[in-house]
């Protein structure tokens, strides 16, 4: 196998306006699930940021928590913000069932997506840092078993009772009971959060996915100006779990 690719990191010396900025930015909101705020700091851009252990030491209170935002600044080497942060929550919450994803019945496929994120950085933290064929991206992170069974519990009933996510939690036990790996069609990249390229994945024009959600019974007035790939996203995870039959108009299923 070969290792996952690293994004590409900039190095440069950073201002004490621009460390000022980062702590906006990158601050642990007051009643934010750490695995929240970790996607959130993914989301914005800080697997990209490369600090020196200097730079990491002056942004201060990131998390709202002493032992991690001291591990934030611990390694001197020039590391991203993304591994500090895995690396000092993993210090600071040494095994897994002390770092937990807080379940809730999520009301919006929206909402599904962001939890089903959020398991994946769960994993990603736990993950050895020192074997790069495992992903840093949580994106790029595999389904294991644990995880969509955390996963379906948390679906609601006008979901969970559809045939597609009833046959799926099947074959997943199916393939558990028979000690294969997971499959490959379960990896979080089937909704992945970052722009596909057309290299990557055949493109479906924008009206089309927006017929595609009208024709399901989406409000459609709240996605006016959001990007391609939320549409995207929403049109598939609609068909994995409520079953859309996927009509011609919203483009090729792969």
């Amino acid at each position: 196998l070969m290792p996952f690719a690293e994004p590409v990191i900039v190095t440069q010396s950073l201002s004490l306006s621009e460390l000022r900025d980062i702590r906006k930015d990158y601050s642990h909101h007051p009643d934010e699930q750490l695995v929240t705020w970790l996607l959130r700091c993914w989301d914005s851009g800080a697997s990209s940021m490369e600090l020196e252990g200097r730079e990491a030491r002056q942004l201060g209170s990131l998390s709202r928590e002493g032992g991690i935002d001291k591990a934030i600044g611990k390694d001197t080497q020039n590391l991203s913000l993304w591994k500090r942060l895995l690396s000092s929550v993993r210090e600071r919450y040494p095994f897994n069932d002390n770092f937990t994803c807080q379940p809730s019945k999520w009301t919006t496929m929206e909402i599904g997506i962001q939890y089903l994120r959020e398991l994946a950085v769960q994993e990603v933290v736990y993950y050895d840092p020192d074997n790069a064929q495992l992903p840093t991206d949580p994106d790029e992170v595999r389904c294991t078993g644990p995880m969509w069974r955390t996963f379906v519990r948390s679906t609601p009933s006008s979901y969970a009772s559809g045939p597609t996510v009833n046959e799926l939690v099947h074959v997943q036990q199916l393939k558990e009971n028979m000690s294969y790996s997971p499959p490959a069609w379960t990896r979080i990249l089937a909704i992945r959060s970052s722009h596909f390229s057309t290299r990557e994945k055949r493109y479906t024009p924008r009206g089309k996915l927006r017929h595609c959600l009208h024709d399901c019974g989406e409000d459609m007035k709240k996605w006016d100006g959001k990007p391609t790939y939320l549409l995207e996203k929403r049109t598939l995870l609609g068909k994995k779990l409520a079953g859309w039959p996927g009509p011609k108009s919203c483009g090729e299923w792969s």
